[in-house]
């Protein structure tokens, strides 16, 4: 039958354009990808796979190339085989543990309904690629163009291997403790040689925005396991962290030098002209300015969520706003149990939401001490 074909994609033309259109490296900023060919197929006809919307070289969705198309393969007739090859084709070590399955996003056409919905079109007729393999080798698996039950689950794959970043105890995930996970463990990064750079790296790499500030270890709480670099040395244009160049770390570095970074799409507020820190104009520090927020959905749920992230308690009251008197414009819209403001419903320097606004002002019930915590010191 038409769909139990083997995608024999035709020899010498096919395997000209293969080799000629396979892609290149991404640069750094675009999402991360992963691709292999392997070097003999059944008539010696080559193949390529990747990983793409991972979180490193070695995790995501699962892709083959037909043609000179990239085409997602199909989750309902994935297995392990097929895992354990993609992960060595790809040089990622064994496949590692299961990820969750992702339904394809679907392009809504003009005219079509919109809203939330938690399930795709039904898609169980289409066909898609699936991959077959008799062994733990890319050489020993076929794609297959077969119908694709199970609503259109793409396969999702993450190998031994793979590597990940984040920011920890930094109020949001765009500041904090720089953590690198390796070999199974999170792990900490030494201070050593720790600059701008690398935390610009950083911060592309999370996609949060550019690097304000690379911060030496005790302005976050020191991390634990073990500590994975030491003298961390980017040029600030690599895609990964790991890929700069570095030491590993060992016994000559603590927990009490765990580098940190601060991205600009960090936010962190200040109450200012006040008579103590926690009353006063509220300003928000975000994208490497100070700016106010406009009072024209500042309520007393906006006040509460404040009061409560700087520590200063309760709202007492909500003065009267004065004139802007920074540059941007920053609009809240809160339930009031959220953590902080950037857990709310944001835009910034939208003209139509803070039109004809004044500078929001609050008075909160407590007293911030002396020493804050770091992500409300800023600037």
């Amino acid at each position: 039958m038409a769909q139990d074909m083997w995608l024999f994609l035709g020899i010498a033309g096919w395997l000209t354009a293969a080799l000629s259109g396979l892609p290149s490296p991404g640069p750094a900023g675009q999402l991360n990808t992963s691709s292999a060919q392997s070097k003999t197929l059944e008539a010696g006809e080559p193949l390529g796979v990747r990983l793409v919307n991972g979180s490193s070289r070695c995790n995501g969705t699962v892709e083959v190339l037909l043609g000179k198309s990239w085409q997602p393969v199909c989750g309902a007739l994935w297995d392990s085989s097929a895992s354990e090859a993609v992960c060595r084709a790809l040089g990622c070590g064994a496949a590692g543990t299961a990820a969750p399955r992702v339904l394809p996003t679907m392009e809504v056409s003009p005219g079509s309904p919109t809203g939330n919905t938690s399930r795709a079109p039904n898609v169980t007729q289409a066909l898609a690629p699936a991959v077959l393999c008799s062994g733990a080798e890319w050489r020993f698996c076929r794609v297959v163009e077969r119908p694709c039950s199970g609503d259109g689950w793409l396969a999702q794959l993450t190998c031994a291997e793979t590597r990940d970043l984040r920011l920890v105890d930094g109020g949001s995930p765009c500041a904090g403790r720089v953590e690198m996970l390796e070999h199974g463990k999170w792990g900490t990064v030494c201070d050593d040689t720790w600059d701008l750079k690398d935390a610009q790296v950083v911060c592309q790499q999370l996609k949060c925005g550019w690097a304000v500030q690379a911060l030496p270890g005790l302005h976050f709480t020191p991390g634990k396991g073990p500590i994975h670099r030491d003298q961390v040395n980017c040029s600030g244009t690599e895609a990964y962290l790991w890929d700069c160049p570095g030491l590993p770390g060992d016994q000559y570095c603590g927990h009490k030098e765990d580098a940190g970074a601060v991205c600009s799409e960090h936010q962190s507020w200040r109450l200012t002209g006040g008579i103590d820190p926690c009353e006063g104009q509220v300003e928000v520090y975000f994208r490497g300015v100070w700016s106010t927020v406009c009072d024209s959905e500042w309520y007393s749920s906006e006040a509460e969520v404040l009061c409560r992230a700087l520590g200063c308690g309760t709202t007492v009251e909500q003065p009267k706003g004065l004139p802007h008197s920074l540059s941007g414009r920053m609009y809240y819209s809160c339930e009031g149990k959220e953590a902080t403001l950037s857990d709310c419903s944001w835009r910034f320097n939208n003209s139509n939401l803070c039109s004809q606004s004044m500078a929001a002002r609050v008075l909160c019930s407590g007293i911030l001490p002396l020493r804050t915590p770091f992500h409300h010191q800023m600037g």
